[in-house]
């Protein structure tokens, strides 16, 4: 079963932020949640893989995963070329 703070997790990862307003994601993630942005990326990355929240919202679920792994391929291919993201 999910927490409240699991399911305001994946509502938060629903919103989607300007490309260029990564601070005030940040300063949001703190505010809201605590945690500092890469403790909250952990802690929805671990909740992506649980079935419960794939019941919870199998789309949003299926949509942070597709974003999540196109950045992890940006960065191998980033990596290829001498940049380390």
């Amino acid at each position: 079963m999910l927490s409240d703070r699991d399911r305001a997790v994946l509502e938060f990862a629903r919103y989607r932020w300007p490309r260029f307003s990564a601070g005030r994601r940040d300063e949001a993630i703190i505010r809201f949640f605590g945690m500092t942005p890469v403790r909250f990326h952990q802690v929805l990355v671990s909740l992506l893989e649980r079935p419960e929240a794939a019941a919870y919202d199998p789309e949003l679920v299926a949509h942070v995963k597709s974003k999540l792994a196109i950045r992890e391929g940006n960065r191998v291919h980033a990596r290829r070329r001498g940049f380390d993201l």
